[in-house]
């Protein structure tokens, strides 16, 4: 059991850094938007997540949405559903949400009690497109990565928004090629 447990700690943060976008240079200040200005009101409700770059256990997951209500001034509860492709099954995740207004968003997962850290690049009353950058420690500064999210109000949106968010993306250095659509067809909800 000890030399399992030593595996997980090499090779789970190796998986972690092989599995992102890499950019050169380390990850700087990665597509700061300064004109996001989050509320309450504009983020609220349910969310499905169209597109992104995962990471590595979420690359078998599909029909992924969040649901996000109110707790107060700049904080929210979530609740994540998601179906796995390989296992069958469904994972319900929750957590809180912390925000600025200017964008700046952190994703606490109860489970976890870890923060995840986004700047949100746009936000509007059809998308939420968050971007965060990893630098892997004792990486290189090519070891860095983003890893991106882009969630709509619709379960299949229109083509014209998904050209408007790769023209988002675009600004931020992120290549259409290392986005990956999200399957939501033939979704277990209740």
């Amino acid at each position: 059991m000890k030399n399992w447990w030593k595996f997980f700690v090499v090779v789970f943060p190796l998986h972690y850094c092989l599995a992102q976008q890499p950019i050169l240079g380390g990850c700087g200040e990665p597509c700061r938007n300064r004109d996001v200005v989050m509320t309450n009101d504009k983020v609220l409700g349910v969310w499905y997540l169209h597109a992104s770059i995962p990471r590595f256990y979420e690359e078998d997951m599909k029909c992924t949405y969040v649901n996000i209500t109110e707790l107060g001034d700049n904080h929210l509860y979530f609740t994540k559903q998601e179906y796995n492709n390989v296992t069958n099954e469904n994972r319900e995740t929750y957590g809180a949400i912390e925000y600025t207004n200017e964008g700046a968003t952190s994703f606490f997962y109860t489970d976890l009690m870890l923060p995840f850290d986004y700047q949100t690049v746009a936000l509007t009353k059809d998308y939420w497109v968050l971007v965060t950058c990893n630098d892997c420690g004792f990486y290189s500064s090519d070891g860095a990565g983003l890893y991106t999210y882009v969630f709509t109000r619709l379960q299949y949106p229109p083509c014209d928004l998904n050209r408007e968010v790769i023209e988002i993306l675009k600004v931020c250095d992120i290549e259409k090629r290392y986005i990956v659509d999200q399957d939501q067809n033939n979704c277990p909800y209740c």
